[in-house]
C-alpha cells in the first residue's frame, strides 16, 4: 500500500497497522507512537508536536478506548467499543501533524481478562488512591501490546497521568523493548487547570476543587525550600479551603513513585514529585508537580559552577565537598574585596 506521508492516513485493522509500520521501519523511518484516550484536545496537539519534532518522524496517533486504562471487566460488549471521531476532529489531528491514525476497538489492543498480563510490581500499588492496581496493569499490558503491533521506535506521553508514564518507562526498560520514551509536562489553562476533557465537562464544584488542588501544588512548591514536611503542610492547608473535597491524600515521592520524607532524604537537595489525590462529588481528582526540596539558591549556584568547569574542559561531577570549598574561597575573596574597598575609601578622605 502506497502511503502519502504529507497527509493523515487512517488505518482500520491490526493487519493494516502491521503491514504499514513494517514497511516504514524497513525504510529506517522512526515510527513515533502517540497514544491518546478519548477525543482530541489541546494537550494531545502538544504531544503530537513533540513527536513531530523528532528527526524524520512518522507520527502515529492511536486512540485508545477508556477501558484500556480502567479496571472494569472487559465484557464482550466493552471489547467492541471504539472512540468515534467527527471529520473536524480528524482534521484537527492532521493539522497538529499526525501522519497515521488508528482508532482500534478495545478487543484489538486490550488483553482479555485471564490472559497474559504485565504486572507493574510495586508501581501498580504506588498511588492506589488515584488509580487501582488492576487499572495500572491493564494500561501497561495494553501499551506493551500496542508497541509490538506498531513497531514503534519512540513513544510520547504526557505527565498528566504520571503513574502511567512511570510504569510504561519501567516496562520498556525491564523488557528490553528498544523503545525510547519521551514526555512533556502538564499543559495547563490560564486558571491553572490541567488540560483535560473530563475537567472541561465537569460540574462547577469539581472544576473549583481541581483549581484549588492546582493552587495547593503551587503553595507546596514554594514551601519545599523548607523541606518535604513543609511542602506537604502548605499543600494540605490550601486543599482544606475547598468545600466538598474528600479522601484527600498528599504525598511526596521520587521520580519512581517511592515515597520520601525529610528523614529518608536527609540533607540531600533534589527534585521530587508532589502528588494530591482527592474526590469531589464522586469524581477522583489527581494532580502532581515537581518540587525542589532544599536550598534552591545553593543548587543553582552549584549548577553555574559545574557549567563553568565544563566550559573549561573539566567535565567531572562537582562534589559537595568541592562546592563547599569553592563557596569558602568565594566568601574569602568577597571579604578581601571589602577590606580593599574600605582602605581605598580611607585613603581618599
Amino acid at each position: 500500500m502506497a502511503l502519502d506521508l504529507s497527509v493523515l492516513n487512517e488505518l482500520s485493522s491490526v493487519a493494516e497497522v502491521q503491514q504499514t509500520t513494517r514497511a516504514l521501519r524497513a525504510t529506517n523511518r522512526p515510527v513515533v507512537l502517540v497514544p491518546i484516550f478519548g477525543r482530541p484536545h489541546t494537550a494531545h496537539a502538544e504531544l503530537i508536536a513533540a513527536a513531530k519534532s523528532l528527526p524524520r518522524a512518522v507520527v502515529f496517533v492511536v486512540v485508545l478506548p477508556g477501558i484500556c486504562k480502567r479496571d472494569e471487566e472487559l465484557t464482550a460488549a466493552a471489547a467492541q467499543t471504539r472512540v468515534e471521531f467527527s471529520a473536524q476532529e480528524i482534521d484537527y489531528l492532521a493539522q497538529a501533524g499526525a501522519t497515521l491514525l488508528w482508532r482500534p476497538t478495545a478487543a484489538e489492543v486490550a488483553v482479555a481478562d485471564g490472559r497474559t498480563m504485565v504486572d507493574a510490581g510495586r508501581l501498580a500499588t504506588a498511588l492506589q488512591s488515584a488509580v487501582s492496581p488492576k487499572a495500572v496493569n491493564r494500561f501497561v499490558t495494553t501499551m506493551v501490546r500496542l508497541l509490538g503491533l506498531t513497531r514503534a521506535s519512540d513513544v510520547v506521553i504526557g505527565e498528566r497521568s504520571y503513574v502511567q508514564l512511570v510504569v510504561l518507562q519501567q516496562a520498556v526498560s525491564d523488557l528490553a523493548m528498544g523503545v525510547q520514551v519521551h514526555t512533556i509536562g502538564v499543559l495547563r489553562t490560564s486558571s491553572g487547570l490541567p488540560c483535560s476533557r473530563m475537567l472541561g465537562q465537569a460540574s462547577p464544584a469539581v472544576t473549583q476543587a481541581a483549581m484549588t488542588i492546582s493552587a495547593a501544588l503551587v503553595a507546596g512548591t514554594h514551601a519545599a525550600t523548607q523541606g518535604i514536611a513543609a511542602a506537604i503542610a502548605a499543600t494540605q492547608q490550601v486543599v482544606a479551603l475547598a468545600p466538598g473535597l474528600d479522601s484527600v491524600t498528599v504525598t511526596v515521592t521520587d521520580d519512581w513513585l517511592q515515597e520520601v520524607t525529610d528523614t529518608t532524604v536527609g540533607a540531600a537537595e533534589d527534585a521530587y514529585r508532589l502528588h494530591v489525590v482527592a474526590t469531589c462529588d464522586g469524581v477522583t481528582l489527581y494532580d502532581q508537580g515537581t518540587v525542589l526540596v532544599g536550598d534552591v539558591r545553593r543548587r543553582q549556584e552549584k549548577e553555574i559552577a559545574q557549567a563553568a568547569l565544563a566550559a573549561a574542559g573539566l567535565d567531572a561531577e562537582l562534589t559537595e565537598e568541592e562546592f563547599s570549598e569553592l563557596q569558602r574561597l568565594r566568601e574569602l575573596v568577597a571579604r578581601q574585596q571589602t577590606v580593599r574597598k574600605a582602605f581605598g575609601n580611607d585613603a581618599s578622605e
